[in-house]
């Protein structure tokens, strides 16, 4: 993320921002962390909540968090705007992650507990409806749970140059 803002509310761009200052989310009104990189200019990112920070998601297992977190670390280490909880007003729906990536942004959500196909087609469809794309992960309990075939039909993408792939 390019801008922030202070709790005065002026709007600061990440190269010109002050390591000693607080900034926010424009958007969403969230703590933000100035970051920089070897190869990147500095930016904002989302601070991550935790449960001793006061923030603990309802209705997830420690399984999912330790999987979100994995997938968070890993887009923290190649410097990677993401933010968890992304909540989508327009939709009422919540998404696990919101990634940033050359001014893009993809929903990634990291799916452990059991969910039907109609469920991910029907979030899948109003995240495109909003100009997003989504990218489901299938956790643990669905690998080797159940066939292979409901596992690709549920998670698995397809293009033409790498044919039927999914993420777990």
């Amino acid at each position: 993320m390019k801008i922030g803002i202070t709790k005065n509310g002026t709007l600061v761009k990440a190269r010109k921002a002050d390591r000693n200052e607080k900034y926010f989310c424009p958007s969403c009104q969230r703590a933000l962390k100035l970051c920089s990189g070897q190869y990147k200019n500095n930016y904002f990112a989302h601070q991550s909540f935790t449960k001793k920070q006061g923030y603990q998601p309802k209705g997830e297992t420690k399984r999912h968090l330790m999987g979100k977190k994995k997938v968070v670390d890993f887009f923290n280490q190649r410097q990677i705007s993401v933010q968890t909880e992304f909540y989508l007003p327009e939709i009422k729906q919540r998404a696990d992650l919101r990634v940033e990536i050359d001014d893009h942004i993809y929903l990634v959500e990291y799916q452990c507990s059991p969910i039907k196909l109609k469920e991910i087609q029907k979030r899948t469809k109003a995240y495109l409806k909003l100009g997003l794309i989504s990218y489901w992960i299938a956790g643990p309990k669905h690998l080797g749970k159940g066939s292979l075939f409901q596992t690709v039909q549920k998670f698995g993408r397809f293009s033409k140059k790498e044919g039927w792939w999914i993420l777990a």
